[in-house]
């Protein structure tokens, strides 16, 4: 995988983050003073990030606290914990030394925060590369890998399920389709 690649894909892992974790305003503040070169983006990723530029944020705040916040009929549950035992996530964040900035409320397997996770290895990964330090990227590469197989890959499309069914037409259910067609490829890539 060549270095931009790598780039590219901490860069859309941390989008997703950002979408999942309820930070569309950073996203749609980012997108006015940094337009992204929209060559470089993929058809899905493009159409999600314009639908946001178009959407109002009562909208996207009401859309998001139904489905993840506020607990009712709509309310989808963003946590591993739920699909599957999550005591191995926080043991994972423990194993590589990763923490959260002390702001964020939400809990260690938040689906927005493994999503930040992967991008930090992400990043752990290419200042290795840049130090030279091929072992040590081999590390952090065989490390998202396991995060992959063992967490993300498991439970996202459980999650992109009942958001289709909550909100079928909903921003989120197209966020939620494009992260999980997204963690689908990049494990098939790690499998090549």
């Amino acid at each position: 995988m060549t270095t931009a690649e790598t780039t590219a894909r901490g860069s859309v892992y941390g989008l997703l983050a950002r979408f999942l974790l309820g930070e569309w305003e950073q996203i749609k503040l980012s997108l006015t003073e940094r337009p992204p070169d929209w060559k470089q983006i993929p058809n899905e990723l493009r159409g999600i990030l314009e639908r946001l530029d178009r959407t109002s944020s009562f909208a996207m705040k009401v859309e998001y606290d139904n489905l993840f916040v506020v607990p009712g009929k709509y309310y989808v549950p963003p946590f591993e914990r739920v699909y599957q035992d999550a005591e191995a996530v926080e043991r994972f964040y423990q194993q590589t030394g990763f923490t959260f900035p002390a702001l964020r409320e939400e809990a260690f397997d938040h689906l927005g925060c493994e999503m930040a996770f992967l991008q930090a290895l992400i990043l752990e990964q290419q200042a290795a590369v840049e130090q030279g330090q091929s072992e040590l990227a081999g590390h952090w590469t065989r490390m998202q890998r396991q995060f992959l197989d063992e967490h993300l890959a498991k439970w996202i499309g459980q999650v992109r399920d009942r958001v289709e069914t909550m909100e079928p037409d909903g921003v989120y259910a197209q966020v939620l389709s494009f992260a999980e067609e997204f963690v689908r490829f990049d494990k098939e890539n790690f499998a090549n």
